[in-house]
């Protein structure tokens, strides 16, 4: 049996052949860019700063915790607002500019306690693995404690945003003056408001309390009580929209193919 080809049969194989190409290399070069796209966003620190947060130390058996003032054992890091502080004002800058705030507003009701905004925001704080349980005063101690591998802080909002870490190492010193501790922590889960979201696991915290709540004429103590500011800091960015990655996608892609066709004639 004898097999004709023609010239046309010629240009479609051709033209198929071409077209294969095409639809490959603008896949590829499509995946290509959102994936730069997706990365173009250089790494900067990501800070989140948080206000009026009360927190207390003191005993917990043979060793000492740091906790919210609503924390109650053994309750805490399941993202329950009763088992945690409720915050006054949380801020997230992207290095060193404003990203957005989420902020208390108090409403009309004639409870002032009644929050009016749709946004509320609260931190569980539970790091109880502190040595020694009766911490010595105006003296800088490192290395004192973590949280045990569990959860030691957890941030959340009243729409599903939340952050999660677990402590490795705290240093701390309390003074009549001021109480502050610094922290190093691995990043649990996150879902940051804002598209933000940190690359790096490693996430250090700070808090500063002045004029701390403390026993007078002591040289060490197992209470220790403040409400001030804490910062949560790490390498972030911020992550493009689906929508846009997707409309990237297709456009990048469309105009590969356009290329490829004017190069195939």
């Amino acid at each position: 049996m004898r097999i004709f080809i023609t010239r046309n049969s010629i240009r479609i194989l051709l033209l198929l052949k071409a077209l294969l190409m095409i639809s490959r290399f603008a896949v590829t070069a499509g995946l290509a860019a959102c994936l730069t796209l997706c990365m173009s966003a250089s790494a900067a620190q990501i800070n989140i700063i948080l206000n009026d947060v009360d927190l207390q130390y003191g005993q917990n058996g043979t060793t000492g915790r740091i906790d919210d003032v609503e924390f109650t054992s053994p309750g805490g890091g399941n993202l329950d607002p009763q088992e945690a502080d409720p915050l006054e004002a949380v801020t997230y800058e992207l290095g060193g500019q404003h990203v957005l705030s989420q902020v208390k507003v108090l409403g009309a009701d004639p409870d002032p306690l009644v929050i009016s905004d749709d946004t509320r925001q609260w931190i569980d704080v539970n790091i109880a693995q502190i040595l020694p349980p009766s911490f010595p005063l105006n003296s800088y101690e490192t290395g004192v404690g973590n949280s045990g591998g569990g959860f030691g802080v957890d941030l959340f909002t009243s729409d599903g945003y939340s952050l999660r870490l677990g402590i490795d190492t705290i240093d701390m010193i309390a003074t009549p003056g001021v109480w502050f501790w610094t922290a190093t922590a691995t990043l649990l889960s996150q879902d940051l408001p804002g598209n933000l979201m940190f690359v790096d696991d490693q996430i250090t915290l700070s808090y500063t309390a002045t004029l701390p709540a403390l026993p007078l004429g002591s040289t060490t103590t197992d209470f220790i009580g403040g409400s001030g500011a804490m910062t949560i800091s790490g390498e972030g960015v911020i992550v493009p929209e689906p929508g846009t990655v997707l409309l990237s996608f297709l456009a990048l892609t469309g105009s590969a193919m356009v290329t490829l066709r004017r190069r195939w004639g």
